[in-house]
């Protein structure tokens, strides 16, 4: 499978997936601390990397992507990614982070819908969020 992903899925995914939820809920990035997001498809392999940090310099995460998608008939039936690096910081609901900068992975695997959590929205698609979905 090659395919191009929506430059607003990337951000998406960037913005409200790769946080550090290890201590509570934290504040999800803005557009603008996106630094850098390369994110391909090809041939059912997602490679990529991502560059977040804020404003002030005092939280960030830059991270390698792997993953791997498949399809059949126009609907997507796998869906495993990781993204792994470096996370610093903390925000004003999750503070404790460790000293400087830690490893974090994220892990992304599509939901079968058929557990009750599958139904359980991503806490950046709440209303007073905007830009989840555009």
């Amino acid at each position: 499978m090659r395919g191009e992903l929506p430059d607003s899925l990337k951000r998406r995914i960037a913005r409200f997936h790769l946080i550090d939820n290890t201590r509570g809920e934290p504040e999800m990035w803005d557009d603008a601390d996106i630094r850098k997001l390369d994110l391909r498809l090809d041939h059912g392999k997602l490679t990529g990397t991502v560059q977040l940090e804020n404003k002030s310099g005092d939280r960030g995460y830059h991270a390698e992507l792997l993953g791997f998608v498949e399809s059949d008939k126009g609907r997507v039936v796998r869906l495993d990614m990781v993204a792994k690096g470096l996370y610093w910081g903390d925000c004003a609901f999750t503070r404790g982070a460790p000293k400087g900068k830690f490893p974090l992975a994220v892990a992304f695997s599509l939901a079968s819908g058929d557990q009750e959590a599958d139904r359980v929205p991503p806490q950046g698609s709440k209303g007073w969020l905007p830009g989840y979905i555009q």
